[in-house]
């Protein structure tokens, strides 16, 4: 994959509600500083269209650096967009990925050439970027050029982001998508769980059955997780949305010690698990809209 722009994972979109709600819960994590991101627009189009008046479309854009990743938070407050229409149909969320790339409209061009549907793109002083659908049940890439001193933050955040996690229908078509792209090569995790707990009640180990692949993109990992058997969030969450991007996972040190201080923080943990050697996961909502983290200390550091 190296040479592609997917090697260049720069920043994760969420798309919410409440912008003031939103950076209060992550504050209460220990994230910030938070940053008004407000670019001075020369064009936007959205489904192949312009957008005229160039402010009939507005967005309030926040952002935050988790460690060396930026986190971009966007509320929709006016006119019809894909960023509204996630929110209409998903509520809040992780709508798209975004990779630098050193010619925007190259990447456009390309990627228009294979045969994906582009959403959105926009130009302003130093920076571009447009949007596309990879096919994946809504899953969104977003290629971006800025200047190199655009493309890192302040990020004292304790956890490192790990991965995006993305619920799929069917695990084999989401990674055959993904190298048709360049990206690759994806692997399969080989874990003996010792325990699990759902939604606050153990369960056998063996009862929720889920195939899982990732592929390394820069200094986070894509990870797929098709649910095959048995009840459980990923379920749920494919049934209630159709699939996309669930969670955000970081690392962390101590998976026990993580878990404890979510618990004292009165977050709600939502599905936790262990596979020995102090490595294990544990999921819970951050207090808006069902947007869920994930913190876990991985089998090998």
């Amino acid at each position: 994959m190296a040479g592609t722009i997917y090697s260049q994972f720069g920043q994760i979109g969420i798309i919410v509600k409440d912008m003031d709600k939103a950076v209060e819960k992550l504050k209460a994590l220990g994230m910030g500083p938070f940053l008004d991101f407000k670019p001075n627009y020369l064009q936007k189009t959205l489904w192949g269209k312009p957008v005229i008046p160039i402010d009939s479309v507005q967005t309030k854009i926040v952002k935050v650096w988790a460690g060396t990743m930026e986190l971009e938070l966007i509320q929709p407050t006016k006119g019809d967009s894909h960023w509204k229409r996630f929110l209409d149909s998903k509520g809040d969320g992780i709508q798209h990925l975004s990779f630098f790339c050193d010619d925007i409209e190259k990447e456009q061009n390309d990627i228009a050439q294979k045969g994906f549907d582009i959403v959105y793109s926009s130009r302003s002083p130093g920076r571009g970027v447009f949007y596309y659908e990879t096919g994946i049940e809504g899953l969104v890439f977003e290629p971006s050029q800025r200047k190199a001193e655009d493309r890192t933050g302040p990020g004292p955040f304790g956890w490192k982001i790990h991965h995006v996690g993305v619920i799929v229908k069917d695990l084999d078509r989401s990674i055959a998508i993904c190298e048709s792209l360049g990206m690759g090569p994806f692997l399969s995790p080989k874990l003996v769980l010792t325990r699990r707990v759902l939604w606050g009640k153990e369960i056998p180990v063996d009862s929720v059955k889920t195939r899982i692949a990732s592929v390394q993109l820069g200094i986070v990992k894509l990870e797929f997780i098709q649910p095959v058997e048995g009840d459980s969030h990923w379920q749920r969450y494919l049934d209630s949305t159709g699939g996309g991007m669930q969670h955000l996972g970081f690392s962390c040190d101590d998976i026990e010690r993580a878990e404890a201080e979510i618990k004292r923080k009165g977050l709600n943990i939502v599905y936790s698990s262990r596979w020995g050697d102090g490595a294990g996961a544990c999921y819970f909502e951050i207090g808006f809209d069902g947007m869920i983290f994930e913190v876990m200390r991985p089998k090998t550091q």
